[in-house]
């Protein structure tokens, strides 16, 4: 048998091996991508999360200190 035949089968199998791994290397970079983009707008809706919670404890609070106004204008 030729060293060419001999070889050839195992080229075929490493280049069905590099064709496998460039896909899947191909999915998971775009799954990546998928996941990169659901982090930002989490990361976008925590933020406002976290603002809308500031905004209403502050109002909260501006409330509860105009109760507190309107009740020592009553009482005087």
């Amino acid at each position: 048998m030729d060293t060419q035949e001999t070889q050839q089968p195992l080229q075929n199998e490493l280049q069905e091996r590099l064709q496998a791994q460039t896909q899947e290397n191909l999915q998971l970079l775009e799954k990546s991508k998928s996941l990169f983009t659901k982090v930002g707008y989490l990361e976008s809706k925590l933020s406002q999360l976290a603002s809308s919670k500031t905004d209403l404890s502050c109002r909260l609070v501006q409330s509860e200190e105009e109760k507190l106004k309107a009740r020592t204008y009553f009482t005087c």
